[in-house]
């Protein structure tokens, strides 16, 4: 009898361990995780993204999050646009673009508040006048070169005057260290740490936004349909981010070797650090002040808007509304 019950009680044990393996295997899915993918290669002004994933805020709100490189913001709107990734992380320049030609996208937090577009120069610069009688390398591409007529007549420099020297954006830096070109036009978040790591000199730097177009930088974007449909991790999926520029911002050194521990062939202790400080520099504005980070502007959109305009970036504008949400950023 003994020997009977025994038997029977393996039988449930072992009845009750299939049917649970049953029920993994055919019902219950994993937890989705979702894709945020960057506009480029991992960089220092992208760390705050890294950290939010390595320091667990966003499963603080309930989501696993992974961070991918990009190869361009175009390829990586269009894997958001198909589906293929549920965020990007890209300028409001290439939003806008996106937008214009029927993606059917929106962004949720803004965190790029001053345009990282900048002039810089060895010799003395000091107003845009000044760029009349010298070259100015950039490249094919490049947003500072479509926008650089409408830039030129809004601050009365003779563009007659100034030779755009197209270079190979690989070649950029070593012909304006080589003297090659008077002028560099570079994003202050990029292309600047790497020429204050690689020169003495003295740098001259002429911020485009200074001079009427401060053109909003990057942030979270989804679809629209993504959005309707999982406000919840939309809405977490900013929170954690916020997390992170915020942990950055009180932890710039940390996040930098965070950062570079991840990715220790592509980035440097030289120059990644001077690239998240100056990524933080352009976080806060007049327009976005009291509100907190990832906030949308409206005042600040509707400048981006109108300057992409003028430069020909931009057709068929849309209401400000069109091309944000502050739904989703904390209160």
């Amino acid at each position: 009898m003994r020997a009977r019950w025994i038997c029977i009680a393996v039988g449930i044990i072992v009845s009750a361990a299939l049917a649970d393996g049953l029920h993994h295997a055919a019902g219950a899915q994993p937890e989705k995780v979702i894709t945020i993918r960057l506009s480029w290669k991992a960089k220092g002004e992208f760390a705050p993204l890294f950290v939010a994933v390595q320091k667990g805020f966003y499963e603080r709100h309930g989501v696993k999050v992974r961070v991918l490189e990009g190869t361009g913001a175009g390829p990586t709107l269009t894997a958001l646009a198909n589906g293929n990734d549920q965020f990007a992380y890209v300028g409001a320049i290439e939003t806008a673009q996106g937008i214009a030609q029927g993606m059917p996208i929106l962004m949720v937090a803004n965190y790029i508040h001053r345009s990282p577009m900048v002039l810089a120069s060895f010799e003395p610069l000091q107003t845009p006048r000044d760029l009349e009688g010298k070259s100015i390398g950039t490249s094919p591409q490049d947003t500072f070169q479509r926008i650089w007529e409408a830039f030129a007549r809004a601050n009365g420099v003779d563009a007659g005057k100034v030779r755009m020297v197209n270079l190979d954006p690989s070649a950029r830096l070593t012909q304006f260290l080589q003297g090659r070109v008077d002028v560099l036009s570079a994003f202050y978040t990029n292309e600047i740490p790497i020429v204050y790591a690689r020169s003495a000199r003295p740098l001259h730097i002429l911020w485009v936004a200074d001079y009427g177009f401060n053109i909003l930088g990057h942030g979270l974007v989804t679809t629209r349909k993504f959005a309707e449909q999982n406000p919840q991790v939309v809405r977490a999926v900013v929170a954690g981010t916020t997390e992170g520029f915020d942990y950055t911002l009180r932890h710039p050194a940390e996040a930098a070797d965070l950062v570079i521990k991840l990715f220790p062939e592509a980035l440097d202790r030289e120059t990644t650090p001077l690239q998240i400080s100056s990524m933080l520099q352009l976080l806060h504005t007049k327009a976005a002040a009291g509100h907190p980070l990832g906030w949308n502007s409206e005042e600040e959109w509707r400048r981006t808007i109108a300057i992409l305009s003028r430069g020909g970036l931009v057709r068929g504008v849309e209401s400000a509304s069109a091309y944000y949400t502050n739904r989703y950023v904390g209160q």
